[in-house]
């Protein structure tokens, strides 16, 4: 039997909720944010959301979005910044070396969280990529999905490389949507060792589920009209937040699990 997290760990306490419910309502406001399948993220136990990276902005949205908090894969070098670090640990982040030889810790604690009814959130990618059919997907989260039996659940977010591309120094207010799709469960591994065809068959299947929630986004996210007066000022207010909130992004990435060795 799993076991769920206990109120107040890993970013569920009061103060990160009242944090969460603020960047919703700007990211609504400023971004026009919209999510399109979130009732599919469960309100319990262990998931694993999974999906496409084309800005640092995309793993802030989904922490904001969702029903309950995500806990995210850090490089270490980010992990411990000496102005983040605070910030990462409050909010759970599991922190990833580097060095391929210690991966293996991050793939356990990753596990643990996921058994103790916690949400994981991966870019699979492993770095911010734009390319649109995810050519570069890493096993880390095929090992997850394998090693804890948790379902995944593909999501796409589009909208948010025009917000805040490359290069750019504060966010612009364009439309962003988040698309969730069906969730996957993945037959739970019970030995030590996975075969590696194994997990490139679960790597693969997972990345053309995320590309088919893509591939049904391409209708345009919202509509080009110019915004109302009342809109406007919802979004000059909101950039008061959002924009000092981007320079801190811009020092952050998210790198998925991609351990070299599955012990």
């Amino acid at each position: 039997m799993r076991h769920q997290p206990r109120r107040g760990r890993h970013g569920d306490g009061w103060a990160v909720r009242v944090l969460r419910a603020g960047l919703r309502a700007l990211s609504r406001a400023y971004f026009r944010l919209e999510a399109e399948g979130a009732r599919r993220l469960p309100r319990q136990g262990g998931a694993i959301v999974a999906g496409n990276h084309p800005s640092v902005l995309d793993g802030i949205l989904l922490w904001a979005i969702s029903p309950r908090p995500v806990r995210f894969l850090i490089a270490e070098d980010m992990y411990r910044h000496p102005l983040l670090s605070p910030l990462f640990r409050a909010l759970g982040g599991i922190e990833v070396s580097r060095t391929k030889t210690h991966n293996g810790d991050a793939l356990r604690s990753a596990v643990a969280a996921l058994e103790e009814g916690q949400l994981l959130g991966i870019f699979p990618e492993g770095t911010i990529h734009d390319r649109g059919r995810m050519r570069q997907v890493k096993q880390g989260v095929a090992l997850l999905a394998m090693k804890s039996g948790a379902p995944v659940i593909p999501f796409a977010i589009q909208g948010s490389r025009e917000a805040f591309p490359d290069g750019a120094r504060a966010p612009r207010p364009r439309p962003i949507r988040l698309r969730f799709g069906e969730p996957v469960v993945y037959p739970r591994a019970t030995a030590e060792r996975i075969p590696e065809e194994e997990v490139a068959g679960v790597r693969e299947d997972i990345r053309r589920r995320i590309v088919g929630v893509m591939d049904r986004g391409t209708a345009r996210i919202a509509s080009r009209r110019v915004p109302g007066w009342l809109e406007r000022a919802s979004i000059a207010l909101a950039a008061s937040a959002i924009v000092p909130l981007g320079s801190l992004l811009t020092l952050t990435a998210n790198p998925s699990l991609d351990p070299a060795a599955q012990r």
